[in-house]
């Protein structure tokens, strides 16, 4: 199991975020901050070298969807 998938399996089981995606990015859930999420990350033994914020551009949108729709 990956960092990632390690980190997804332990911030779901504690309600932090409420999705994850391309095995880079995931959406805090309501209220949580990315300072409970890197508290929460350190205390089960995740490394945690970076955290940003990342908007999600017209062309994220579009490729997403595009990438969706050819999964149908």
């Amino acid at each position: 199991m990956d960092d990632f998938s390690q980190a997804v399996k332990a911030l779901r089981h504690d309600r932090l975020i409420v999705d994850e995606r391309d095995g880079q990015f995931v959406a805090l859930a309501p209220e949580i901050g990315s300072d409970r999420i890197v508290r929460r990350l350190v205390e089960q033994g995740v490394a945690v070298y970076e955290i940003a914020r990342h908007e999600q551009t017209l062309e994220d949108f579009y490729l997403r969807l595009m990438r969706d729709e050819s999964d149908r």
